[in-house]
């Protein structure tokens, strides 16, 4: 058995019966065919982006930093998976001001050049 302190979903394969579920551990992406009988898992490297990728601090009050990438435009989402805001970074490291945001929990969708990055979870709180 493996366990895994902070998985996170960051999408689902298309075309397939079981609907596998790609999952973001750490330095690697598992791929789990089945969640609930656990029948088999195959991992791979993340992308270079991805690993470089850094979102902190988490949780946030007034600030929030993302480094890792130029070019990188993040989607915000609410937990009913509403559009909330948007952000295009111009440098490796950018200072978002987050402090007019109402508090809570957020799913942040990042891209570079229209390929996802990733797809963290971010919790704003005051």
């Amino acid at each position: 058995v493996v366990r895994f302190r902070d998985v996170q979903v960051i999408g689902l394969s298309e075309g397939q019966e079981e609907d596998p579920v790609y999952l973001q551990a750490g330095q690697h992406t598992v791929e789990q065919a089945d969640l609930h009988a656990a029948t088999h898992a195959t991992t791979q490297p993340l992308s270079p982006a991805t690993a470089a990728l850094s979102i902190y601090p988490n949780p946030a009050t007034q600030q929030l930093r993302i480094s890792g990438g130029e070019g990188l435009e993040v989607s915000w989402h609410n937990l009913l998976g509403q559009a909330v805001r948007r952000d295009v970074l111009g440098s490796e490291d950018s200072l978002l001001d987050v402090s007019a945001m109402p508090r809570g929990v957020y799913w942040l969708r990042v891209t570079q050049q229209g390929e996802e990055v990733a797809c963290r979870r971010v919790v704003l709180a005051r």
